[in-house]
C-alpha cells in the first residue's frame, strides 16, 4: 500500500519539474496578478533580487510563463560579482523558488539550485 503512494508522489514532482522545463516562455501581461506572490507583474518587473542574507545580487527583467496570462516563473538578472553563474546570463526561477522580502524578492534556492534552472533565451 505504501508504494503506490510513493509512486503517485513521485510521478507528481517529475511531472511537476517536466512541466517546468518548456522550451518556449512568453512574457506575462504587466496586469497578471502572480497569485504565489499577491503582486502584480507590473510590481514585480525590475525588482531587487536578494539572497538568503539579504544582499542584493540581481533584479527582475521578466515574469514569464506558458501564455500571457500565466506566471510561472521569474527572470532574473543575476549580477556577474555575485559568484552564482560563470556567465553574464538570466535564468528562469519558478515562483515556488522566490518569496517576497521587504520591496525585494528573495531567492530560497542555494547556489546549485539557480545553476539547475533554466537559462531565459528572449
Amino acid at each position: 500500500m505504501i508504494r503506490p503512494a510513493m509512486l503517485a508522489c513521485l510521478l507528481a514532482f517529475s511531472t511537476g519539474l517536466s512541466a517546468f522545463a518548456q522550451s518556449a516562455w512568453v512574457e506575462t501581461d504587466d496586469k497578471v496578478i502572480v497569485g504565489a506572490l499577491g503582486l502584480t507583474v507590473d510590481e514585480i518587473d525590475d525588482m531587487e533580487v536578494v539572497d538568503a542574507a539579504g544582499q542584493k545580487i540581481g533584479e527582475v527583467e521578466d515574469v514569464v510563463g506558458p501564455t500571457r496570462t500565466e506566471a510561472t516563473g521569474i527572470v532574473t538578472d543575476l549580477d556577474t560579482k555575485s559568484g552564482l553563474l560563470a556567465n553574464d546570463e538570466d535564468i528562469i526561477v519558478p515562483l515556488a523558488g522566490v518569496e517576497v522580502h521587504g520591496k525585494a524578492l528573495r531567492l530560497l534556492g542555494d547556489a546549485a539550485t539557480l545553476r539547475g534552472y533554466d537559462i531565459y533565451q528572449d
